[in-house]
């Protein structure tokens, strides 16, 4: 059902950008066609000056962890997370690490 589908991409999207939301140097939004110019949403979350961490530093320690989380790059300094990628509750998962690696 591709109705439930597009549903579920939005709330997964909605996920990522509420759990990164309120960080310094953060910000996240959902962005629109996917990178294959499909009309479905992703989560970008840009890092700035203020952050934590820069994308790289953030994209290493992502990938070290267990479990790990491969997330594609957005310009120089932010991070897509692709919900077509995702399966249940694995936004939830990487919305969590996002949140613990940059606050």
């Amino acid at each position: 059902d591709h109705v439930a589908l597009v549903r579920k991409y939005e709330a997964d999207v909605k996920t990522i950008v509420d759990a990164v939301q309120g960080l310094p140097g953060v910000t996240a939004v959902r962005t629109w066609p996917n990178e294959a110019g499909q009309p479905l949403a992703r989560a970008e979350v840009t890092l700035t000056d203020g952050s934590r961490l820069s994308r790289n530093d953030l994209q290493v320690r992502l990938r070290a962890g267990s479990p790990s989380i491969e997330l594609s790059d957005a310009g120089d300094h932010g991070v897509y997370v692709n919900p077509q990628n995702l399966h249940d509750g694995e936004a939830a998962a990487i919305g969590v690490a996002l949140r613990q690696h940059l606050r």
